[in-house]
This record gives structure tokens, sequence and C-alpha cells, in this order.
């Protein structure tokens, strides 16, 4: 858990996504999303109009896909970063998503089964007080 705050402590400069890819690592290495238990974790940057998105995505046993997550720079990005998650989480069946920048994360669910389904959003927590609870939600996923 040290590591998790040192890694945090620089994601709140939000001096970039990547340093909040950096702390969402951390998150899914202390909730054991790792490749040792059978997940596997990757991150993808791409361009949309100029602006940069950055997302992770974790899959288990290599298929079964089961959390995207959208890193954003700061709080400034929340509305643009939601859109983004949940154009993400549909139109790959994602069941599991998570907006997060260094200050602040929210969780979304999806019905996969329903072809009409959208994401529905649930906890949303302050990462500088609650970083613990963001942990065990993505344990329990």
């Amino acid at each position: 858990m040290e590591n998790l705050i040192t890694v945090q402590g620089m994601a709140l400069l939000e001096e970039g996504e990547s340093d909040v890819v950096a702390l969402v690592f951390r998150i899914l290495g202390n909730a054991k999303k790792e490749y040792r238990n059978g997940y596997y974790v990757t991150s993808e940057s791409y361009s949309v109009n100029g602006k940069a998105h950055v997302t992770v995505q974790v899959v288990r046993d290599n298929q079964y896909r089961m959390l995207v997550i959208k890193c954003i720079k700061g709080v400034s990005e929340i509305k643009r970063g939601r859109i983004s998650l949940i154009g993400y989480m549909s139109e790959y069946d994602y069941p599991n998503g998570m907006l997060i920048c260094g200050q602040y994360s929210e969780f979304y669910t999806l019905d996969t089964k329903d072809k009409n389904a959208v994401p529905v959003g649930g906890s949303a927590f302050n990462n500088s007080t609650q970083i613990s609870l963001v942990v065990e939600t993505v344990a329990r996923m």
C-alpha cells in the first residue's frame, strides 16, 4: 500500500495521464488484478480530435473483458472522460468501467446480456481520502 500512496501523490499533481496510468497499475496490483492471478492488463493511448485518450483494459483468462479504465488528467476532464468511457464500454461489451484521475474515481456497470442496456454510474470516491475503497471496489470485480 505504501507504493500506492507514493504513486497517488504523483498523480495528484496532475502532470498527465501517464501518472494516472501508473496509479491505476498500483491499484490493480493491490487489488490482485495482475498476470500471476490470471489477469492480463494493457494500456492504450490514442488521439481523438487532438485530445489524448488513455485506457487500461483488464481481461480475465485471456478471454473475458472484465474492466475498462478511462484515465484522465484531472477533474476538469471528467465530462469528456465519462462520454469516452461509456462509449467504450458499450462498443466493446465491458461489464465494468472506471473513470479516474489523481483526485477522483467513479465506477460504472453495464448489463452486457441486454443489447439495449447503457452503462450506469455507481460508486464515486475521493482518491485523497478513500483510495483503499477504490482498491476494494476493484478487488470485488
